[in-house]
């Protein structure tokens, strides 16, 4: 009886453990603020597209006038904001970039998120982060926040994408993008190949 109730003990601790592990593992998956994924989760996806042999592409975002928004509003409230930029990065009514065919999106950290777009081509690409652009920028009228007078939220964004068997390294893609989204507001910017070509792989 007593071998029994040790034998019965110690799987119900194995299971404690297992149920234990897969709650980090699900947490430290998740951007605590916006639930989308974390930096190392959208990195690490990213790098195995691009060494996958498919097509696909990628999306940037960097959100503008973030800190203004906080000012005038409280962190609270840009909490709340953020959580709708996830919402929008996410949603199937912008024709779906969310987790069907593993595509997802990321929060790389304060204003900044990714987006990956395995198997789709540069203009729907291009599309989708039209699409998104218009919508952040509604979304502190949802909330019913106060103006930031010259300093509209919105979001720029930088969109890249390569062809099966033709993906640039990592430190390229992001090199790129990094460089033709400095200093621009509410846009989006497309990396041509040209361009990704023409520049030497740095790493990130």
């Amino acid at each position: 009886m007593a071998r029994r109730r040790v034998l019965r003990w110690r799987y119900e601790l194995r299971r404690l453990r297992w149920r234990v592990r897969s709650r980090v593992q699900a947490y430290v998956g998740r951007d605590a603020t916006t639930g989308l994924g974390t930096r190392a989760q959208g990195l690490r996806l990213l790098k195995r597209d691009l060494a996958g042999g498919r097509a696909g592409a990628v999306i940037i975002c960097d959100l503008d006038n973030m800190y203004a928004f906080n000012h005038a509003n409280t962190h609270v409230l840009g909490d709340e904001l953020l959580r709708l930029v996830a919402a929008v990065l996410t949603s199937r009514t912008s024709r779906g970039w969310a987790e069907p065919f593993g595509r997802g999106a990321y929060r790389l950290g304060g204003d900044e998120f990714l987006i990956r777009l395995p198997d789709m081509d540069e203009a729907t690409a291009v599309s989708l982060a039209e699409d998104a652009r218009e919508k952040l920028k509604r979304l502190p009228d949802a909330l019913g926040a106060a103006t930031t007078e010259g300093r509209a939220f919105g979001g720029r964004f930088g969109v890249a994408a390569w062809r099966a068997g033709a993906a640039p390294p990592f430190g390229t893609l992001m090199r790129a993008v990094d460089e033709l989204m400095h200093d621009k507001h509410d846009t989006v910017e497309v990396v041509s190949t040209a361009r990704l070509d023409g520049i030497a792989d740095s790493p990130v």
